[in-house]
């Protein structure tokens, strides 16, 4: 069987290349376990909002990479879990003192965060006067390089790739505030065969050690 999917971009995760070609951890993941139970599946990389229509109304069968929430609940089905994201908080000045996220708001610093992105209740809960949105992590960055923001929030995964991509040295990462994003396939609600595949898959990559090895691929 043929399935369409779609995925937000997100490098290092899944993204086009120079050479115009989808890869990415998570890409590489999703096709591999749907093979394991004999699915071949093309994924294209589209904005969220675009991803959760077309998923909605069926035209794509899923997507990925997504962070469950009450209402995400009631609108797809979730696979089991895909991969757990490690979240930091960054910045450039390893002089700043913080013993929490919420000291982020109490100490009236500003907080650099993706525009449309749900990170949980550590930072979605914060005070929004604190939050600048950004459209892109690129942007983010640089934003906090050039000292337009005190603190970056940022997957760690794409933190590494970027500032390396970017030339960007001196970065900070507050390890005693990292946090943990379980992340997950979304699947039309009328696809509940494709899911019970793509997690029996999943399940075969895991035990054979071919997660493992993406993930060293991608993240050591």
């Amino acid at each position: 069987m043929q399935i369409k999917m779609a995925a937000d971009p997100f490098e290092p995760y899944q993204y086009i290349n120079e050479g115009g070609d989808v890869c990415g951890l998570d890409y590489e993941i999703v096709k591999l376990a749907f093979s394991k139970v004999n699915h071949q599946v093309s994924v294209d990389i589209m904005d969220w909002p675009s991803l959760e229509k077309l998923v909605l109304e069926g035209a794509l069968s899923g997507g990925f990479q997504v962070q469950p929430n009450a209402q995400r609940a009631k609108l797809f089905l979730f696979s089991d879990l895909l991969r757990n994201a490690v979240t930091e908080i960054i910045s450039m000045d390893a002089g700043l003192l913080l013993d929490s996220c919420q000291g982020i708001a109490d100490n009236c610093y500003s907080l650099g965060v993706m525009k449309g992105y749900s990170y949980g209740d550590i930072i979605d809960s914060l005070d929004a006067e604190c939050k600048n949105a950004f459209s892109t992590h690129e942007d983010l960055l640089f934003a906090l390089r050039d000292g337009e923001i005190d603190f970056a929030v940022i997957d760690r995964g794409v933190r590494v790739c970027l500032s390396k991509k970017l030339g960007i040295d001196g970065i900070h990462a507050y390890c005693h505030l990292d946090f943990i994003r379980p992340l997950h396939v979304i699947f039309n609600n009328n696809r509940a065969d494709i899911c019970e595949d793509f997690n029996k898959g999943l399940e075969i990559i895991r035990s054979t050690g071919e997660y493992e090895n993406l993930l060293d691929k991608y993240l050591v």
